[in-house]
């Protein structure tokens, strides 16, 4: 696959995310707190899973009218992490995740029940650091993805909505490091941060990063406090040339606080 320099990437990405306009019709924006269960592979490092839990915090942009949904989530998150052979916490997993949505209605089966079909941007900044298995490096997933996005959504006569949310990527510039990894120690410089975390960006398919995404998700119709209620599975695999396998799963359970 061809590779492409990590700082045209970045803006390309960015730029795209960033030129969302408002819809016409009902706007939200939320703030979602979430509890997550995080299972971190990464055999750059060693085979072993390293798992965690702890807390996580986004922002959500909904504008939608009676044919189209358009959707930006942002969220971070940290996550201390352990394995079957540490009986502290001495490793850590951070997330950075921005994602826009745009879903057209394809079909109305019955007046309650919509199917919503169109298209994802995501953007994924993923570093975890492993104290007690090696202290001079960190490890890191870079992905910026062009995808799918469907929607199913059952709205109630209360005026409530439940609605099942998939999403996954079609295409994927990917940044892994190499295996072994090849650089001494760990430069704490933010500009050396980010060039490290784009080295070797590919574009990449299904083939050799894959990556799903489905929520579940009950929305009130009134109400700051408690707004929704949402379960997320996130899975990713990356396996690109010159790199080793990362697989990484999540379970979140949240609630949103309208802004």
């Amino acid at each position: 696959m061809k590779r492409i320099p990590w700082a045209s990437a970045a803006v390309m990405a960015v730029t795209v995310m960033a030129a969302v306009r408002p819809a016409h019709g009902q706007n939200t924006t939320e703030l979602a707190l979430g509890f997550v269960d995080y299972d971190l592979r990464d055999q750059v490092l060693n085979p072993l899973a390293h798992r965690g839990r702890l807390a996580s915090l986004g922002i959500l942009w909904e504008g939608s009218d009676a044919r189209v949904t358009r959707r930006f989530d942002a969220e971070v998150s940290a996550v201390p992490l352990h394995s079957r052979f540490e009986s502290g916490w001495a490793s850590l997993a951070t997330d950075l995740r921005l994602a826009y949505r745009h879903a057209v209605e394809v079909a109305e089966p019955v007046p309650e029940l919509s199917l919503r079909v169109g298209g994802a941007l995501d953007a994924t900044w993923h570093l975890s650091y492993f104290n007690d298995w090696d202290d001079s490096h960190f490890y890191w997933l870079t992905a910026y993805s062009a995808g799918i996005d469907v929607v199913v959504e059952h709205a109630r006569a209360d005026g409530a909505r439940l609605s099942l949310e998939a999403r996954a990527p079609v295409l994927t510039l990917a940044s892994r490091p190499e295996a072994p990894i090849d650089y001494k120690v760990v430069n704490l410089d933010a500009g050396w941060i980010l060039g490290k975390i784009h080295e070797g960006m590919s574009l990449r398919s299904q083939a050799d990063h894959y990556a799903a995404d489905v929520a579940l998700r009950y929305r009130r119709p009134e109400g700051r406090l408690g707004r929704s209620f949402y379960w997320q599975l996130m899975y990713v695999r990356s396996d690109v040339d010159g790199s080793a396998a990362l697989d990484l799963l999540r379970h979140t359970l949240g609630v949103t606080v309208g802004l």
